[in-house]
């Protein structure tokens, strides 16, 4: 017997198999997966709970799924799609469960309080993400020519970022976000040299400014492109540039207002 005759049977609400389904594929979206991935993780769960036929739709602000069930009904469900991300290990839990669940359904209640506990654990400790950033931050600082002073400002400054990062409440607008944040650190660089002569405040902006790069964002849209999904790939490409004009104006603008004084 295979999966789908024995799916067949299970007594499932179809509603909530899909209200799941498109959970899971919503979180992976967010957490960075590229559509084709999203795409392929919705049609093979739904076949696993014994649908019939699906057709799957997603681009990185919405997932759509239509399926005729088990007793031959049609059902539809269509998700907005939140924030977007960068979370791997998210990524990977979420592919865990998917598998798991292509190898043996199960009820769509428990699931879905699976996937809560997921998205709601953190990646990593808030400490470990602010030494990172204090690492990152001074290691490109001293890496495009700066001295250990430079890197020592960029490690606070890379701290700085991460403190926005983190604890700025998510109903404030993203766009605002990135651009007030590349302003305060570009701000914070000429400043701290206007007390530290020995300092150099363009390799120290070079080093903060790798952490607000949107390249992951950027590689995930070309691999959408090269893989057929152009709509997709189109609309991370054009938000990764907007992401990266924004830091360049929240920098530049730091830099016509307070450069004049370093």
């Amino acid at each position: 017997m295979n999966v789908r005759e024995s799916s067949a049977t299970l007594p499932y609400d179809y509603d909530d198999v899909l209200d799941v389904v498109l959970d899971i594929g919503c979180r992976l979206l967010e957490a960075g997966a590229e559509v084709r991935r999203v795409e392929d993780t919705v049609e093979r769960l739904c076949l696993a709970y014994g649908a019939h036929s699906v057709d799957v739709f997603s681009i990185v602000v919405l997932v759509g799924v239509t399926v005729e069930g088990p007793n031959g009904d049609h059902y539809t469900q269509i998700r907005k799609v939140g924030n977007i991300g960068n979370s791997l290990v998210r990524i990977e839990k979420l592919n865990a469960l998917s598998r798991r669940l292509c190898a043996c359904p199960e009820d769509p209640w428990a699931v879905k309080e699976e996937v809560k506990q997921i998205c709601a654990k953190k990646t990593y400790s808030d400490v470990l993400m602010l030494l990172s950033a204090a690492i990152a931050a001074g290691g490109f600082a001293m890496f495009f020519g700066g001295g250990w002073i430079d890197g020592l400002i960029a490690a606070c400054i890379g701290v700085l970022i991460m403190v926005f990062t983190l604890y700025t409440p998510a109903k404030v607008n993203a766009t605002l976000k990135t651009f007030l944040t590349a302003f305060v650190a570009g701000a914070s660089a000429l400043l701290i040299c206007t007390f530290v002569p020995s300092g150099h405040p363009a390799e120290i902006m070079i080093g903060t400014i790798m952490l607000m790069i949107p390249g992951l964002a950027l590689g995930t849209s070309l691999r959408d492109l090269f893989g057929g999904d152009m709509v997709s790939g189109l609309l991370r490409f054009v938000q990764a540039l907007f992401t990266a004009a924004l830091i360049a104006a929240g920098y530049g603008l730091a830099w016509l207002t307070i450069g004049g004084f370093v």
